[in-house]
């Protein structure tokens, strides 16, 4: 009750809690903390965990809760943090196409908010025709701006937790990861101190760019308060080519002719039937395999690639087809990147793991994830990016019986390794707490894992933030 007057007292009594019904809701791996705080601040934050230092209270900071079933259970647990009054947006400066809002904003509010302002052109064109004095862009249109992510999660997910989590989607072949769209962060150190690092301008920095830690560190360094984002103009024309096929080998050959030529796509995905059938506007067989394209930017682009890509996807065999456009795109699309949330919420014991190899391997780790499921009879859902060197793996029943949940754990110990001598590694984002212990949870051991601990030694040598989440227990 004194820790609970104690923080009241720097957030509001009304921001703290600690009545079961909502300490259950903030468990991690099962394990309550003691109180969850909502601090509304910058300043708030920095309150917070000077208290939590002189205490040693260990803290977690919370977003959406979309990612919290990802990592190691936490060492120990005493408070939460939630950005949820973190909700802030503090600047759009669309002319520059910067943006700078607080960690608990949701990605869909800030998209909204951005859809809505003027793209005022940078590149002013004089009409030679028409007599005025007033410039036109040399833009086609101004349309608005967006952050170009699609991250699982995308109607709720937050903007702290997609930095904090390094979470893309399947456009990040366009328009790259969070670590390129990030000109900034505002976080508070294990100290208590506010610390401010890069701007909102592309070249701030001289040396290290420091504010990088802060992306994919998953609350271990500091808690991220507000973060400053490169935007881009939103796309004149969106569209999707969906092609399905009987078997896989027809799909890699559309992949391999889409990457041989000069098209620029926003995201080639290869999905299993099983992964995607409910997304799908045809009917597919039970062995089927589905290949989605992606197209965005100007209209001539996007309707040369839908020609060429419809061509080439004829000439290999695709034997179902679908063009979706604009709205029905980017619904599509959100699908698409929530394949595995929506897997997690039909299958709750579930196992899921995502991986990372250099491109050129993609057909070797989607074969040998089929291949595997195969010989093990274990159900696989299989979503890849192929341009990117990612795929993701659910296995929906793994608690079905021992030999289910045997053979799922050697599939991820072996596609992990697999992985690790191609040159890329793996996670498990998903695991229930018992099955997750026998679980490489952040893939093998590699040379950085060394310097992870030392950073994290040097940022919180006291272990307040997210204690044993991390990788090797940091």
């Amino acid at each position: 009750m004194a820790m609970e007057k104690i923080l009241g007292g720097l957030v509001g009594p009304a921001n703290v809690k600690a009545g079961d019904a909502v300490l259950s809701q903030y468990a991690v791996d099962g394990m309550k903390p003691r109180a969850v705080v909502f601090p509304g601040s910058t300043e708030e934050v920095a309150a917070v965990v000077r208290f939590a230092a002189k205490q040693n209270l260990a803290i977690i900071s919370w977003g959406s809760g979309s990612k919290m079933g990802q990592g190691h259970s936490p060492s120990r647990l005493d408070l939460v943090l939630s950005t949820e009054r973190l909700n802030r947006i503090i600047d759009m400066d669309t002319a520059n196409l910067t943006a700078t809002a607080q960690a608990g904003v949701k990605l869909r509010a800030l998209q909204a908010a951005l859809a809505g302002e003027e793209n005022r052109c940078y590149l002013p064109l004089r009409d030679p025709v028409t007599p005025s004095d007033k410039e036109i862009c040399s833009d086609r249109e101004n349309r608005g701006c967006f952050v170009p992510l699609m991250p699982p999660c995308i109607q709720t997910t937050t903007l702290g937790g997609i930095i904090a989590t390094g979470a893309s989607g399947p456009t990040r072949l366009l328009y790259g990861l969070p670590r390129d769209l990030v000109l900034g962060v505002r976080f508070v150190a294990s100290g208590g101190e506010i610390i401010g690092m890069g701007g909102k301008t592309v070249k701030n920095v001289s040396g290290y760019d420091m504010s990088k830690l802060m992306i994919g560190s998953f609350g271990t360094l500091g808690i991220l308060c507000e973060m400053t984002l490169r935007l881009l103009p939103l796309p004149e024309r969106m569209g999707t080519g969906v092609y399905g096929f009987s078997d896989v080998q027809g799909a890699f050959r559309l992949i391999d002719q889409v990457f041989g030529t000069s098209l620029l796509p926003a995201s080639v995905e290869l999905m299993s039937g099983e992964a995607c059938r409910s997304l799908l506007p045809f009917e597919t067989g039970e062995n089927a395999w589905v290949v989605a394209i992606g197209m965005e930017g100007i209209e001539e682009a996007v309707q040369r690639m839908r020609s060429e890509i419809g061509e080439m996807a004829s000439a290999c065999g695709a034997e179902e087809r679908a063009e979706l456009r604009d709205k029905d795109h980017q619904v599509f699309w959100e699908g698409v990147s929530n394949i595995t949330l929506s897997a997690q919420q039909e299958h709750p014991d579930i196992v899921s793991i995502r991986l990372n190899y250099p491109i050129s391997c993609y057909r070797e780790i989607v074969g040998h994830g089929i291949a595997l499921s195969s010989q093990r009879g274990v159900r696989t859902r299989i979503s890849c990016h192929a341009g990117s060197g990612v795929a993701r793996m659910d296995f929906p029943g793994p608690g079905e019986s021992q030999a289910s949940t045997e053979g799922v754990v050697e599939m991820v110990h072996h596609l992990i390794g697999r992985c690790r001598e191609r040159g890329g590694n793996g996670v498990v984002e998903k695991a229930g707490p018992g099955i997750k212990k026998r679980l490489p949870v952040w893939g093998l051991p590699g040379q950085d894992w060394s310097t992870m601990k030392r950073i994290k030694e040097k940022m919180d040598p006291q272990g307040l933030f997210s204690p044993g989440r991390f990788v090797d227990g940091v």
